[in-house]
């Protein structure tokens, strides 16, 4: 699994519900707020292919909408508590407190996204909860830097000079009926890459004809296809040393490992 094996998470998206519409989100704009949620059924099988293939990353339940909204939220979750992957979510806080109690036991990595709310007094009452982090940032400023254009969703005429990314190679997103997105920006096309029915996940990272052809323009810095044309994501921003690990894919396209 030699691909399989770079990626670090998987995020997947359980609503597309949110009770917010930032300014600096497609929400406020043109993606619609549809009532619709991944099923048990797809989390169930996404849980078994994440199990069988011994994962040991990351699992992201944040996706495009606030995760507390799923209808059925403890029982989704649970579907995913007690494996050796660690449980990440991003959440506005706005409904934190019907599960404070079991997100704070079962979720390893929770992000407080505080845009209406007051971040400094979420950030005193769990001080000592080492699993918590709190962002706060400013609800109108759609021009600020700490977030990208959501692949094109936004107009910016700032694109990096460096067009490489790195982000197919260690994350992957699964939306809510199972369909796999190149990642979690791409808000406005939704390109489908395959679905978690019709090729497992391991299959899709290491096989997909799809995702391979975007990763080896990708490694080049070439963003001439959709979504990619149009996004300021900057991999220069390295938190994970993204740069000498795309220096690793490039020899490996070069070697013609995939």
């Amino acid at each position: 699994m030699l691909f399989f094996n770079e990626i670090k998470q998987i995020e997947i998206n359980p609503t597309e519900l949110c009770n917010l519409a930032c300014s600096f989100c497609p929400r406020s704009t043109f993606y619609p707020n549809v009532n619709e949620h991944m099923s048990i059924e797809t989390a169930t099988e996404i849980r078994n292919q994440m199990n069988d293939a011994d994962f040991r990353g990351v699992l992201s339940i944040t996706g495009r909408g606030e995760p507390t909204l799923h209808p059925l939220f403890k029982e989704f979750v649970s579907v995913f508590i007690g494996y050796d992957w660690k449980l990440k979510m991003h959440t506005n806080g706005k409904r934190f407190e019907q599960h404070e109690d079991f997100i704070l036991n079962n979720v390893h990595d929770i992000h407080f996204n505080c845009y209406e709310i007051d971040a400094r007094d979420i950030a005193k009452k769990y001080k000592d909860n080492r699993n918590v982090k709190v962002i706060n940032k400013p609800i109108n400023d759609s021009n600020a830097e700490w977030v990208t254009n959501r692949a094109g969703s936004f107009l910016t005429n700032e694109l990096p000079i460096d067009q490489r990314c790195d982000v197919p190679f260690h994350k992957m997103f699964i939306d809510i009926d199972g369909t796999y997105r190149l990642c979690c920006e791409d808000w406005k096309h939704k390109v489908s890459l395959g679905n978690v029915f019709e090729q497992n996940i391991v299959d899709y990272i290491e096989d997909n004809n799809k995702l391979s052809a975007y990763r080896k323009k990708l490694v080049e810095g070439d963003r001439s296809s959709t979504p990619c044309f149009n996004c300021n994501y900057n991999v220069n921003d390295d938190k994970y040393d993204k740069i000498s690990k795309l220096d690793t894919y490039k020899k490996m396209v070069e070697l013609g490992e995939f």
